[in-house]
């Protein structure tokens, strides 16, 4: 019904109720009834603004009332409502047991239909206190008397079925939030988060600074970061930095777009020092008669007047430009802060405040805002037909998504467009563990509650009783962790139904059916099978829909959502004696069989072509000690899975495959530093397994495929939000970042998340 604004007071109000409807005799139902309909409908009428606080509050709420709970009974016919999530019924019963609750929902509905639609009540509790007074006010004297005095054996009256005390089911939401937050062998923070990727850390650190929240960040690597991370590495008495994901980032230094990373930084008061740079290096080829170099620079036009006119001709700088003018109006949502991401039907709220930008937002057809770069490669909006361009902008898109230009997000595709003429490069000194430092701190500064555990691999996440809502973690050691407003999984779309191990919050997050794991080859259930990005050893350019699931089925969507590939890394400590390493790039893309590929088959996004070389010490030099430097080379998303499925990681059959995959990632380095084999001391292989064991990214994937971003982090439950790569706007640094700032604000109310906002704003204009 009005789901949006009643969750609050069905939770909270419904619950209030039970408490004492034993003791109600002679109230007067029809004009009631009539109030709670006309209440009913008002609610539907502004059902797009959704109140969290009230449930947020409701913990503090159990233990207030947990006397009058334990003498007062429980109406089963109101849990039975709630249970169904009725409502209207549960509004009705609260209408003949506390008519000056009606009265308060009343009186706060008809302020906030006179209020403009900005201002929020972010104290609505205030005008509640007569609900949260003891209910013995409420009811005659001989009630309860009746409802608190236990009969004497003696006693030959029949016991009066509506005053007599019943015993508490053990079920009860109360009995199961008491035992919570009572017992002293569990830990208690406001939000429990499952994971210390880049979008659980800025959730995390947005709650505990900016809202003063307690949380608890748990992780199962040694550390934190997820596919962002650094570790690292000792040879003797020699210490190196290694990075281990992305390395290269815009927006964090110039004065145009912000990353909206470095937007989080700012509002957590962190701060990392960028190292700002032009261009990085193109490869193709290495080591053949064909091999070509040439540099990627940014800046105004320096792309088109360059390597596009170069390559592509003058056929291509014309379809470039009309490209980045037909997608330049995808690119307004990034000037959207992402301190204003909030999920679901009151999302807009604060982005009202940004009017112009928002208006110019909206006015997109949202087809276009969320799909793919399709109809700009392929028509109908505009079709490329330059060979060399299709390439360029594949190599660039498989870069961002693991995908095709066609199957990447157009928005996406359209902003990078816009970056390379406006933008420069940024690396963080100190390396990627830098920004995961910074962020770490953020978690936990000014706040003795608030910590990122690692080496804590979290079991369970659990939810109360009788499965309305969860209520914390059960880490892997036994430990439990509960939650007084809920829990944020960070942890791959894939993972999530792992987790949940009561069968009705699993039926509740699969449509209301009976939950079957997905489809293999050896089994028998009628879910589809999970779908990859790879197919016979190469990547699917166009979407296959022909599998049919449950789009109202959560679990379904995420356990079926397309995975694209995987990585092999090669991490390298070098002796750089006698190397000019200022005549190096900081970072290359190495095309191994050229930008085309071999054929038509093959391209930009096949197997092993594209490798990522990245040479931070030409940057930061503190990365590793003196006289030696550090080099990652990475295939990602171009290694396909299933050559490395149900392989012994002890075997040396294992050994060997990791020596030959990483050939193509050692000729990269090569021929950049053509000696670098002599000059190793320290050599590490990532493969596939690599990347499923530390990260638990299950089939070691890159990602989700952009067809099946979830378009929010919400969930049947409030108190379940998603802030990981497969929630929009997916895959990336910047996108991760927004989708733990939309995470972290599902548990603020907006009118919490508007006075932040006026506070940035204000230290910004300082």
């Amino acid at each position: 019904m009005f789901r949006s604004l009643t969750v609050g007071f069905l939770y909270g109000w419904g619950s209030l109720c039970v408490l004492g409807i034993y003791s109600v005799t002679a109230l007067t139902v029809g004009s009631q009834q009539q109030r709670v309909t006309n209440l009913r409908n008002r609610i539907e009428r502004i059902r797009t603004t959704q109140f969290n606080f009230l449930s947020q509050q409701l913990d503090s709420m159990w233990y207030y009332l947990q006397h009058d709970f334990e003498t007062t009974g429980q109406l089963s016919e109101l849990e039975d409502a709630m249970l169904q999530q009725a409502p209207l019924e549960v509004l009705e019963r609260m209408a003949l047991v506390r008519p000056n609750a009606l009265a308060a929902m009343e009186q706060q509905l008809q302020e906030f239909e006179q209020l403009a639609p900005l201002v929020i009540m972010s104290d609505f509790m205030t005008s509640l206190q007569d609900v949260k007074q003891p209910l013995s006010t409420n009811v005659m004297p001989s009630e309860t008397a009746a409802a608190t005095t236990t009969p004497s054996a003696s006693t030959s009256t029949p016991a009066n079925p509506r005053t007599t005390t019943k015993k508490v089911p053990s079920s009860l939401v109360l009995a199961n939030l008491r035992r919570e937050q009572q017992s002293s062998n569990e830990t208690v923070v406001d939000i429990c988060i499952v994971g210390a990727g880049l979008g659980g850390l800025c959730a995390g650190a947005i709650l505990n600074t900016l809202y003063k929240k307690q949380v608890a960040i748990f992780e199962s690597h040694y550390v934190a970061g997820g596919c962002a991370h650094a570790f690292p590495r000792q040879v003797g008495n020699l210490q190196f930095v290694m990075d281990s994901g992305p390395t290269i980032l815009t927006g964090c230094t110039s004065n145009s777009r912000v990353n909206a990373l470095q937007q989080v930084l700012q509002a957590i008061d962190q701060t990392v020092e960028w190292i700002p740079y032009q261009s990085w290096g193109m490869i193709e080829s290495p080591g053949t008669p064909n091999e070509l170099r040439w540099s990627v620079p940014l800046g105004k036009e320096k792309m088109i007047q360059g390597p596009i006119l170069q390559f592509g001709g003058a056929a291509a700088v014309q379809e470039y430009k009309a490209l980045q003018e037909l997608s330049k109006s995808l690119t307004v949502g990034a000037e959207l802060p992402a301190m204003a991401m909030r999920p679901g039907k009151t999302a807009l709220v604060p982005l009202l405040r940004y009017l112009s930008t928002t208006t110019k937002l909206l006015s997109q057809p949202m087809d276009l805002l969320t799909g793919t770069f399709a109809p700009y490669m392929d028509g109908p909006l505009f079709t490329v037909q330059s060979p060399w361009l299709r390439n360029w902008l594949d190599a660039l898109a498989f870069s961002l998504s693991g995908l095709p230009a066609n199957r990447t997000a157009a928005a996406a595709m359209a902003v990078v467009l816009q970056d390379m003429e406006t933008s420069q490069l940024d690396y963080p000194v100190g390396g990627m563990g830098s920004i995961v430092d910074a962020l770490v701190r953020g978690v936990e500064q000014g706040s003795a509650g608030s910590k990122v555990h690692l080496r804590s691999p979290v079991k369970s996440i659990d939810c109360n009783d009788i499965a309305s809502r969860f209520v914390g973690v059960t880490l892997e050691n036994g430990q439990r962790i509960r939650a007084r407003q809920g829990v944020i999984c960070n942890a791959p779309l894939w993972s999530l139904a792992e987790f949940i191990k009561d069968p009705r919050a699993l039926r509740k997050l699969n449509n209301n059916q009976i939950y079957n794991l997905p489809a293999s080859s050896e089994s028998s259930s009628t879910l589809p099978q999970r779908r990859t990005s790879w197919v016979n050893n190469r990547i699917v350019d166009h979407r296959d829909n022909t599998a049919t699931i449950d789009t109202e089925s959560l679990l379904q969507t995420c356990e079926t959502a397309e995975m694209t590939g995987s990585f092999m890394h090669l991490h390298l400590a070098l002796n750089a004696s006698g190397l000019d390493l200022a005549s190096l790039e900081a970072h290359y893309t190495v095309m191994d069989r050229g930008l085309g590929g071999h054929n038509a088959t093959d391209g930009p996004t096949g197997i092993l072509n594209m490798i990522a070389v990245s040479n931070p010490c030409r940057l930061d030099p503190t990365l590793a000690p003196q006289g030696t430097i550090v080099v990652h080379a990475y295939g990602a998303a171009n290694e396909p899975y299933e050559i490395w499925e149900d392989m012994d990681r002890k075997s040396t059959k294992y050994r060997i495959l990791k020596q030959k995959r990483a050939e193509p990632l050692w000729r990269a380095v090569e021929s950049i530093i053509p000696d670098a084999r002599e000059r190793v001391l320290l050599e590490l292989i990532g493969s596939p397994l690599t990347h499923e064991r530390f990260l638990r990214r299950p089939g070691g994937t890159y990602g989700s495929a952009t067809e099946d971003y979830l378009p929010n982090g919400l969930t049947n439950f409030e108190s379940l939000v998603l802030a990981n790569d497969g929630v929009f706007p997916g895959i990336g640094v910047p996108a991760v970042a927004i989708a733990g700032a939309s995470a972290a604000h599902a548990f603020v109310t907006i009118g919490e998340q508007w006075s932040v906002l006026n506070k940035l704003e204000r230290k910004q204009q300082r």
